[in-house]
């Protein structure tokens, strides 16, 4: 009669794990620096900072210094983060964030088990 039982509950077990979703495991590493070095090497970083050289050089026709100012801190601040998460003393959630639409538009692999 012991036996039965047992042999119920791991049917029912079995059953159950059966019906369960499967959930995906996704297991991957990345060389940090290499993130770093190819983001801002990169064609959409390059376009970023075309568009604030723009903005730089308007300001200096228009002779807008607070304008200089704030783009030269953006400047200089981004460079010292750029050495930082090369670094690996600044984490790159910038890059990552500028890098997130581009993951939403990779395939789905299935995971080998």
């Amino acid at each position: 009669m012991r036996f039965l039982n047992l042999s119920a509950i791991g049917l029912i077990a079995a059953l159950a794990v059966a019906h369960a979703p499967a959930q995906t495991v996704r297991v991957g590493t990345f060389h940090k620096a290499s993130i770093v070095v190819a983001f801002y090497r990169s064609q959409l970083w390059a376009e970023s900072l075309k568009a604030k050289m723009a903005e730089m050089a308007a300001a200096k026709t228009a002779n807008d210094t607070k304008k200089v100012q704030e783009l030269d801190a953006w400047g200089n601040a981004g460079q010292e983060t750029a050495h930082q998460q090369l670094a690996g003393e600044a984490p790159i959630t910038n890059i990552l964030e500028a890098l997130a639409p581009g993951f939403r538009r990779l395939p789905r692999r299935r995971a080998w088990l």
